[in-house]
C-alpha cells in the first residue's frame, strides 16, 4: 500500500500494516508529536477526493471538517467522551461530505491510547465503507412509509434473507431475524407458488434484470394473501451477490378486480337474458350490442340489426324528440331520459315501446356509450285502442271494458312503479331513506346507528342569484362529494330540496360527528360553479331502542343548532359547538 502521510513515517511498520488491512481508510494521530501523524490514501479514495498535499490543522480537525453538519456536534461530543474515558467504545456510522460533493457513509472504529500518566496520547481510526448498506436502509425506511410496502434482501452467498417489519409481518416471521431463503419459500401455499418464487429469484440472477410479479403466499385459506414482488440484483465485480426489493400486499386489489369481473359478468348475463329489450348504443346511434328480446321485439336478426342505427328504425314523428333528449344527455343537462316511441318492425308494422336511456361515462367523464332499456307496450296501446272503441260503440260491452281496464291498470302499475332514486342527483330519495333505515334496524347487524342531516347554506339565495339550473348543478355535485366521503356501508339520501341525509350503520355519535365534519370540510374545499358552497350538519345517534322519528327529530334539532351557530359547522344532539369557518 502507498500511504499518504502528513509527515513521512514509512518506518512505522505497524501503521503501514494497519493501513493495508483497512481498504477503506485508516489514520493515526499522535497528540504530542504531529510529525508522527499520518493518514492512508485509501481514506481519500473512499470519500472520492484527492489526498491534500498539506493540512491546515491536525488530522482529527481535517477529519471532523468532512463530516456532515448534521452529525458534527454529536461526533465531537463522542470523541471528547472517549478521550476522557479511553475504555469507552467508539463504533459509529458517520456521513462524510467531501469538498467535491461526494456523499459517503463510513463505519468508524476509533481507539484512544493513553500515556503513562493516563492522558490520551494517540488516536487510531479504522474506516469501513457502508454506503450501500445505508442506501438499503434508506430504501427500507422509505418503503415502510409509502403505501405499506415492505423491503426484503437475500444474500446469495449465505442464502440468508433479511426483511423489514412490514415484510416480516406479511410473511408471518419473527421480528428481527435472519432466515434461510428456504423458510421464506415455505410460506407459499403449495409447491407451484414456491417454484414460482424460486423461478423469480433464479431469473433475476440469470438475466441480471429486475422483476415485477404477483404471487400467492400463506399456508392456509385464512392467511393466504396476494403479494406484488419487485426484485433487483446487486452486481459486484461481475458477480450477483445479493437480491433486494419490495413486497406489497395486493389482496384487496385482487378482490376488487374479482368483484369487478363478477359485476361485469352479472351485467352480461342480465343483459343477454333480460325479459325486456336491452342495447348498448354508440354516440352516433349505431348498435354496439343488442339482446335477443330486442331482436325478437322488432323482428331483426342480431347481425341485421347491428348494421342499422336506432334512427333507421324509429318513426319519423318520434325521432326529433328522441334526438333532443339524447343531445341534452350529451351536453350534460341530464343523465337519463324516458319516452314512449315507435319502432318499425322488420315486416313494416309499428311496435310501440317505452324507452329508457342512461349514459355510461369513462373515468375522464367523457361519454362512452348509452344503455337503452326497451319495453314492448304494443299490447297496452292495443288495449287502449280497444277500450276507446268499446266506449264509442256500445255501453253493453261494459264487462269487456272492465276486463280491458284491469289489464290497463296492471300494465300501468308495472310501468309506473315508484322509483326510489332521486332523478337529479342519482341518490336515494325519501322512500329509499325509510327502506334503508328499516333494513338496518331489522337486520340488527349494526348498533349503534348514526344519522346526519345536511342542509345547503343560503341555497335559496344561490338559486335567486344564479338560477335553478345552476342550483341543480350544485346539488348534483354535492351528491358526488357525499358519495366520495362516506363509507361503503353508509347510505346517502337526498331528503328533499337542498336537504341531504347520511345513514351511518354502526357509528357512535362521535364517529358520526367525525364523518360529518369530513363531509363539511370536503364541501367547503370543493370548487363549485359561480361561488363556494357550505353546509350545516346536524348529527344524532341511536344506541338504544329509539324509533326513526325520534332519531330524525334529534338530528333536525342539531341541524337547527348548527344554523343558529352561524352555519358551515357540525352540531350534535349532545354538544353544539359554536360557529367556526374551520369546522366544529
Amino acid at each position: 500500500m502507498t500511504a499518504v502521510n502528513r509527515h513521512e513515517n514509512q518506518g512505522n511498520d505497524f501503521l503501514v500494516n494497519m493501513g493495508q488491512q483497512c481498504p477503506d481508510g485508516f489514520w493515526y494521530e499522535n497528540l504530542s508529536d504531529s510529525k508522527q501523524s499520518w493518514i492512508s490514501d485509501a481514506f481519500w479514495r473512499s470519500i472520492g477526493c484527492p489526498a491534500p498535499s498539506s493540512f491546515p490543522g491536525s488530522i482529527i480537525d481535517t477529519w471532523l471538517s468532512m463530516i456532515s453538519p448534521n452529525q458534527t456536534v454529536e461526533i465531537k461530543s463522542l470523541l471528547e467522551a472517549c478521550c476522557q474515558n479511553p475504555e469507552q467504545a467508539f463504533n459509529e456510522v458517520i456521513h462524510f461530505l467531501s469538498p467535491e460533493g461526494v456523499s459517503v457513509w463510513m463505519k468508524c472504529q476509533l481507539l484512544v491510547l493513553s500515556s503513562s500518566r493516563g492522558e490520551p496520547s494517540e488516536l487510531l481510526c479504522w474506516h469501513s465503507n457502508v454506503t450501500d448498506m445505508m442506501t438499503v436502509q434508506s430504501l427500507q425506511a422509505t418503503s415502510n412509509r409509502i403505501a405499506n410496502i415492505g423491503y426484503w434482501q437475500v444474500d446469495l452467498r449465505s442464502m440468508l434473507s433479511e426483511f423489514s417489519d412490514i415484510t416480516q409481518e406479511l410473511l408471518g416471521l419473527t421480528r428481527n431475524q435472519q432466515v434461510p431463503i428456504s423458510d421464506v419459500l415455505d410460506v407459499t401455499p403449495d409447491q407451484t407458488s414456491s417454484r414460482q418464487i424460486k423461478k423469480i429469484f433464479d431469473d433475476i440472477v440469470k438475466t441480471r434484470k429486475s422483476c415485477d410479479e404477483e404471487v400467492v403466499i400463506g399456508k392456509d385459506n385464512e392467511s393466504q394473501r396476494w403479494v406484488r414482488l419487485i426484485g433487483f440484483p446487486e452486481i459486484i465485480q461481475g458477480e450477483c451477490r445479493r437480491l433486494y426489493g419490495t413486497i406489497q400486499d395486493v389482496t384487496e386489489q385482487k378482490r376488487r378486480e374479482e368483484a369487478l369481473w363478477q359485476s361485469e359478468e352479472a351485467f352480461r348475463n342480465n343483459f343477454i337474458h333480460a325479459g325486456i329489450g336491452m342495447a348498448l348504443v354508440a354516440t352516433n346511434g349505431t348498435w354496439l350490442q343488442v339482446n335477443r328480446t330486442l331482436c325478437g321485439m322488432i323482428g331483426y336478426a342480431e347481425s341485421e340489426l347491428m348494421k342499422l342505427t336506432f334512427q333507421d328504425i324509429t318513426h319519423p314523428e318520434d325521432l326529433d324528440n328522441d334526438l333532443i333528449l339524447l343531445n341534452e344527455v350529451v351536453e350534460g343537462k341530464r343523465e337519463h331520459y324516458q319516452m314512449e316511441k315507435r319502432y318499425f318492425h322488420k315486416k313494416g308494422h309499428i311496435v310501440h315501446v317505452l324507452l329508457s336511456v342512461s349514459v355510461v361515462r369513462n373515468k375522464y367523464q367523457s361519454i362512452k356509450n348509452f344503455i337503452s332499456q326497451i319495453i314492448d307496450i304494443s299490447d297496452l296501446h292495443e288495449a287502449q285502442r280497444k277500450v276507446t272503441g268499446l266506449l264509442r260503440t256500445s255501453k253493453d260491452q261494459n264487462k269487456e271494458l272492465m276486463k280491458l281496464q284491469n289489464q290497463l291498470t296492471k300494465a300501468n302499475k308495472v310501468l309506473k312503479q315508484e322509483n326510489q332514486t332521486d332523478p337529479l342527483t342519482g341518490l336515494g330519495n325519501r322512500r329509499a331513506f325509510h327502506l334503508a333505515i328499516n333494513e338496518v334496524l331489522s337486520s340488527r347487524r349494526y348498533k349503534p346507528l348514526g344519522i346526519a342531516m345536511i342542509d345547503v347554506d343560503h341555497f335559496k339565495k344561490y338559486n335567486d342569484t344564479y338560477g335553478h339550473l345552476e342550483g341543480d348543478l350544485v346539488l348534483k355535485k354535492l351528491g358526488n362529494v357525499l358519495r366520495r366521503c362516506v363509507r361503503e356501508q353508509d347510505t346517502v339520501i337526498r331528503f328533499g330540496g337542498e336537504e341531504f341525509s347520511v345513514i351511518m350503520p354502526g357509528s357512535t355519535l362521535e364517529e358520526s360527528r367525525v364523518m360529518a365534519e369530513r363531509v363539511r370540510q370536503a364541501i367547503a374545499e370543493e370548487r363549485f360553479p359561480n361561488q363556494g358552497i357550505t353546509v350545516s350538519i346536524g348529527v344524532s345517534s341511536r344506541s338504544g331502542e329509539d324509533d326513526i322519528d325520534t332519531l330524525l327529530k334529534r338530528a333536525d334539532e342539531a341541524l337547527y343548532d348548527a344554523k343558529a351557530n352561524g352555519r358551515n359547522c357540525v352540531a350534535t344532539e349532545l354538544k353544539n359547538p359554536g360557529s367556526d369557518n374551520n369546522g366544529s
